[in-house]
Order: structure tokens, then C-alpha cells, then sequence
């Protein structure tokens, strides 16, 4: 009861500027396909489609649509054009983890071995 005082508030111990890695963005940075999405969004200039992603990644579109759906969901990447593209909607992303220290040295980190796990899945 008398510890309401002593809790400690979210996003108060973070450094200005810096975003809060949660468990669920860990959870999804767990996945090989995320982080190589992820990866590519985040060195790429411009709005990156999960049929761009899926030819570089080489992982079907559907799949890779899946996973850019739990990114956009963690607000890590964001939706920036869409367009008509035949019977399809094609939409572009860019990824949001400029500031987020952790969420890029976790991409830094797993480079090497993304390729390697994708394979065993």
C-alpha cells in the first residue's frame, strides 16, 4: 500500500529521445524475416513494399506482408504511399528505429546470422 510512491514510471528512467524497447518488439526483432525486413527498411531511401522485400529477401510477399503487419502494429515502421498496382494495392514502408539504439544494434548484431536461421525455419 505505501509503495505507490516508489513506482517507477514508464519511460521516465530513458534517456531524452530514446524509445522504450517493450517485450512484444523484442519478441517480434526474435524472427529472422522482421529483422531482415526491418534491416532493409531502415538502409533504403525510400518506401520499401513487401513485394520489393520479398524478391531482395527472397521470402513470398504474402509472408513478408505478415510480418510488415506486426512492425507496423509495434509502430517501428510506417505506412508512407500506397498505389494501384493491377487488381493489387501495393503499399510502401519506411522504418521508424533511427532513435531506437537497441532495436538497431539488435539488427547490427544478427546480420551475419539472419540468412543461416531463415533457412532452418
Amino acid at each position: 500500500m505505501g509503495q505507490k510512491g516508489n513506482r517507477r514510471r514508464r519511460g521516465k528512467s530513458h534517456p531524452e529521445g530514446s524509445t522504450r524497447m517493450s517485450t512484444a518488439l523484442l519478441r517480434a526483432l526474435d524472427h529472422p524475416l522482421r529483422r531482415e525486413a526491418l534491416r532493409k527498411m531502415h538502409i533504403s531511401e525510400v518506401p520499401q513494399s513487401a513485394k520489393a522485400l520479398s524478391k531482395s529477401i527472397d521470402a513470398p510477399a504474402t509472408t513478408i506482408s505478415y510480418h510488415l503487419k506486426v512492425l507496423s502494429l509495434l509502430n517501428v515502421i510506417t505506412l508512407v504511399s500506397k498505389r494501384r498496382v493491377r487488381a493489387a494495392l501495393e503499399k510502401g514502408f519506411v522504418s521508424k528505429i533511427a532513435d531506437h539504439e537497441q532495436a538497431i544494434r539488435i539488427l547490427a548484431d544478427t546480420e551475419g546470422c539472419d540468412e543461416a536461421l531463415r533457412l532452418h525455419l
